[in-house]
This record gives structure tokens, sequence and C-alpha cells, in this order.
């Protein structure tokens, strides 16, 4: 397996011709410099190329977000394939997600999803793929962002990105390992509310008062603007049964009907209860999923990491130390990707199925023997 992580500015300027080769470019939406397909497609002439906006991200341990970066990874003994799937052709996210699975062959090893962040539903889309996939094939990645703007998000393969789009990077090779899990490092506030009113993702009731007029009490933000962003910093832990614990945080706020959109289902019936965290909860959670990922041998592996919006908000300043945790772990000759995401894909053991995730770091290694 060969990497090559570049900033946008320090791509090279001849082509680069291996056959084999999966190309995954992040951006900023509203970054001072953008990704031109059309260049990418000149510097990666054979490559299957995933292009997706984020709310930062990441090569080795430096987070940008002004210049977009470009990942290339070259299996040498094992294959990928990839495919995109576009929101309006399906009549649900379940179904999608259905496709999705049913595109998989029973080889599989692993299977990477990047989807829209703001359109499509990752519960939904993820029990679709669920049903077709055994639980023991890791699959991983994330919901594209648009920095804390909760505007759009932008996917796109092999063509420049839009809206409504979902990308699945499907591994196959009898020499490849790919391990994956997430933590949060989230504790309870002691509040507890029922949720009383809901359609799929998107919120209206708690114990039967507007949600949208529960969380703007509570949170006291300064202005409507600033509501977004500030429940990054109270998430919500929903609590089902039969289907265990996630936690949730709004995407989409709308100050005008008052409702609020998650990147995952929020159920009627279920319970939620306010969450926060502090800097060094976090890192601590860093360290502990990248320990269950490490591979016995340690070999030198490619480190995708996906990591929510909401974590850089905390850390703010420390945000970095995710990554420099990471590298603690794996070491310095591991190659390192991932981004600030909407909604991270991932399970929590080996026996559980993928699940969508907010406010966690979610880990795949992938190490090609």
């Amino acid at each position: 397996m060969k990497i090559n992580n570049f900033v946008w500015t320090a791509l090279e300027s001849k082509p680069i011709n291996e056959k084999r080769l999966l190309v995954l470019c992040a951006f900023d939406r509203l970054g001072e410099q953008q990704p031109d397909y059309a260049t990418l497609r000149e510097k990666f002439p054979n490559a299957e190329i995933v292009i997706f906006s984020t709310s930062g991200h990441f090569i080795s341990s430096k987070i940008h977000d002004n210049e977009p970066v470009v990942s290339a990874l070259e299996l040498e003994t094992s294959s990928f394939e990839v495919k995109n799937y576009t929101n309006a052709d399906y009549e649900t996210n379940l179904a999608m997600g259905n496709a999705i699975g049913n595109d998989v062959r029973n080889s599989v090893k692993g299977v990477c999803i990047i989807s829209d962040g703001g359109m499509v539903n990752g519960t939904r889309l993820i029990h679709g793929i669920n049903s077709k996939i055994n639980c023991e094939v890791p699959i991983f990645g994330g919901m594209a962002g648009d920095s804390t703007r909760f505007k759009k998000t932008l996917v796109g393969l092999n063509s420049d990105p839009k809206s409504g789009e979902v990308v699945a990077i499907t591994f196959y090779g009898d020499s490849l390992e790919i391990k994956s899990n997430c933590d949060s490092g989230w504790n309870s506030l002691g509040l507890e509310f029922k949720i009383t009113s809901s359609v799929e993702n998107k919120l209206f009731e708690l114990n039967h008062k507007n949600a949208y007029d529960v969380l703007y009490e509570f949170l006291a933000p300064d202005n409507q603007e600033d509501f977004a962003k500030t429940t990054l910093y109270y998430p919500f832990l929903l609590v089902e049964d039969g289907i265990g614990n996630v936690i949730r945080t709004p995407i989409l706020v709308d100050h005008e009907n008052k409702s609020l959109t998650y990147a995952g289902d929020m159920p009627e019936g279920a319970i939620v209860k306010l969450m926060k965290s502090g800097t060094m909860q976090l890192l601590d959670s860093t360290v502990d999923v990248a320990k269950y990922c490490v591979s016995e041998n340690q070999k030198p592996s490619f480190i995708f990491a996906t990591s929510c919006v909401g974590r850089r908000v905390v850390l703010d300043d420390m945000a970095n130390e995710e990554f420099t945790e990471l590298q603690s772990v794996f070491g310095t000759e591991s190659h390192y990707f991932g981004f600030y995401s909407y909604g991270e894909f991932s399970r929590t053991g080996v026996e559980e199925n993928c699940k969508l995730h907010n406010q966690t770091l979610a880990v795949a290694v992938i190490t090609e023997d």
C-alpha cells in the first residue's frame, strides 16, 4: 500500500498514472481555495476521485480549512470499488441503503461511506446497509460538513461535487485488514426529556413542549445565529430500547418554524439526555479508540478518522491534539487523513452493527500485508 498526502498548492505538477488509485479530496465549501475536478483528473488520470465538503480536514496532524487536502491511496495486492448514489433516485434513504448493501460482494473486507450531510437521513441510510451486510464487516466514514454554517454540503465521485450524493467505497482482498471503532467522551448533565413529537430526523416536541423553545431557553444563546453552534456544546444522548445509545446534535435549525433537523432519527417515545464534556475527556476518548484499533503487528497503516464538528468546537485551540494523540498510538510512519463531519459512521465492537453517531471520533485503520 502506497499513500501520498498533499495540500492543494503542493499537488505534483506531473500526472500520477498508477492504476487502482483512490483519491480523496476534502474541502471547505466557502474556503479561500476550491478544488477543481478537472485539475484532479489531470493529476490522477486513472483514479477514482471522491470530493466532499467538510467542517475542517486534516492530513498528518494539521487541520486545514481554507486549503483543500488530497490523499492518494494505491492498493498493491488488494482492490476497491467505488459507486455513487443520488438521493433523488430513491423513495427513501432506507431504500438507498438497501441498494448500497446489495451492490457489495460477499468477499468485502470493509465499506467506507461518504454521505451528503444535510439532505440524507444517516440513520435510515445505515439501517438499509446493515440489513444487507454482516455486522462483522466494518462500515465506516461520515457525513459531509459545512463548517458551522449548516447550510449545504457537497459530495462527488469523478465529477464536481453537489448536494444529495452518497459515495460508497468497498474494499476487497485477503491481504487487507480493516479495524474500526469510535468513542465519544461525553457525560450526562442529568436533564432528561421524552420525545413527544417528531418525524424521522425532525424533532418538534420534548415533554409536549416545542423542542426549539426548550433548548433555546436552556442554552440562552446570544442570538439565533449562535443557537446552532451552542447546541454543539450540549448534545443529546438518544436512549432507545433495543438499539442502544447514540449522541445527536442538530444539523439544520429552522428558526421560522422552530424545528430541529438531526443527522439521524429522533423517534417518538425515546428518551434524550442533555450531555456535556471537556477537553481532557474528549482527548482521553481519542486515545481509547486508537488503542482499540491498533494492529498487533503495528505495521504502518492508512488511518482514516472522522471527528464531529461539535468536538472541534469544544476543543477549540486544542483541536489538533486529537490527531497528535492518534499519532502517539499509531506512530509517525502511518499516514493520516480525515475530516470534521456532520455525522460519523462506525460500529462500537466487532459484534455490533454500524450506527450513525454525533460528537464522536471514529477511526478506521487500513493495513495491507
